[in-house]
């Protein structure tokens, strides 16, 4: 009696919420929710939750390749060059004689940021200027200071480019910053447009340079007053 008197409270229900909710009591699965533009995937859905064999085996498949292109993607290189200041980007002719053959030097200051998980080893630098390209490699070493004469020829800048000088190869811990002086040697001799290249085994970074000839260093700290007669002048 008990049982029967349960079977027949249920059927009181149903037939109660009929009025207020569409049958779907009476459905094998919720077809109140398929609008007719979603019901293909409302449909699919369903489909998956009856029968999600196909589905975990397609994931169980497919989660190590995504996880391998991830650790991929994470282990590119990928180097970041900064230039400090176009400012500190200059041609000069050494006072001093430094053993080179070329008459013109180049100094440029940067910051190199290795932004990859890895650590990224540079081996030499490039600075290509029109058609020539000139190479700053393990035996491109600059003296530990240069005095350099501005173009008005009343002041020099004392350049510590040895001291800083960012030498190849070198190699950057990932995440790591490196902060100095890339020096050439070069055969130029007037302000012009250049393309720095740092040349790692993977991949290759560079970035725009203009490069000057020092006009006027009066707004300058480090200077200290000379006598033209002591001074070799940039041409």
């Amino acid at each position: 009696m008990m049982k029967l008197f349960i079977i027949r409270m249920r059927l009181q229900v149903r037939r109660s919420l009929k009025f207020i909710f569409p049958p779907f009591f009476l459905l094998p699965f919720p077809h109140f929710l398929f609008f007719p533009l979603k019901g293909q995937v409302f449909t699919l859905f369903w489909d998956i939750i009856q029968n999600p064999l196909p589905v975990i085996s397609i994931l169980i498949t497919a989660i190590p390749i995504v996880l391998s292109l991830y650790d991929r993607y994470l282990g590119r290189t990928n180097l970041h060059l900064d230039l400090t200041s176009n400012e500190t980007n200059w041609l000069f002719t050494p006072l001093d004689p430094d053993g080179y053959e070329f008459p013109s030097r180049c100094s440029i200051h940067l910051s190199i940021i290795n932004l990859s998980n890895m650590p990224v080893s540079i081996t030499e630098f490039h600075l290509k200027i029109g058609d020539s390209v000139y190479v700053s490699e393990h035996l491109t070493k600059a003296d530990d200071v240069y005095h350099v004469v501005d173009k008005m020829g009343m002041n020099i800048l004392t350049l510590p480019v040895g001291k800083e000088q960012i030498l190849p190869p070198t190699r950057l811990q990932p995440q790591e910053t490196k902060t100095g002086f890339v020096f050439f040697v070069l055969n130029e001799c007037c302000n012009c447009d250049a393309t720095l290249t740092a040349v790692t085994p993977q991949k290759n970074f560079s970035v725009k340079v203009h490069l000057s000839i020092p006009y006027d260093f009066s707004s300058f700290k480090i200077r200290r007053k000379v006598d033209k007669k002591d001074c070799i002048m940039p041409k």
